[in-house]
């Protein structure tokens, strides 16, 4: 993971990154390979405001948020990009529709072999 910091009048701070990469560095593990990703800090007339971009060789994901606190902003960026993370790990583990898996196969023949084996059961009593 490679992280790249940009500050928009906001003063540079290494706490602040050491915070962030830690914080980053655990969501990390969700994402197969190596990844980028910059981070702009910027602050408004009252909040401040983090946006996170992450490039993948195979997705993309950005996520922005807002709050007085910088550190504030940066939890809920986490956040998000958590809840996209195990989206798309979802997505990957379970592409593959049921019905065409062999269990799948197997309850459709099952299905098709069971029938009624009772003698003359649509026949009425006369």
């Amino acid at each position: 993971m490679s992280f790249k910091h940009t500050f928009r009048h906001v003063d540079p701070s290494e706490a602040l990154k050491t915070y962030v990469e830690e914080r980053f560095e655990k969501m990390g593990k969700h994402l197969l390979k190596e990844s980028q990703w910059q981070i702009f800090y910027s602050l408004g007339k009252v909040n401040f405001e983090v946006e996170v971009l992450v490039r993948n060789p195979d997705s993309h994901f950005k996520a922005k948020a807002q709050s007085p606190s910088v550190y504030a902003a940066v939890d809920l960026v986490a956040e998000k990009l958590d809840k996209q993370f195990m989206k798309r790990k979802e997505k990957l583990q379970h592409h593959k529709k049921f019905e065409r898996s062999r269990g799948g196969q197997l309850e459709r023949v099952n299905e098709k072999l069971e029938y009624d084996n009772t003698p003359y059961s649509n026949k009425k009593p006369a």
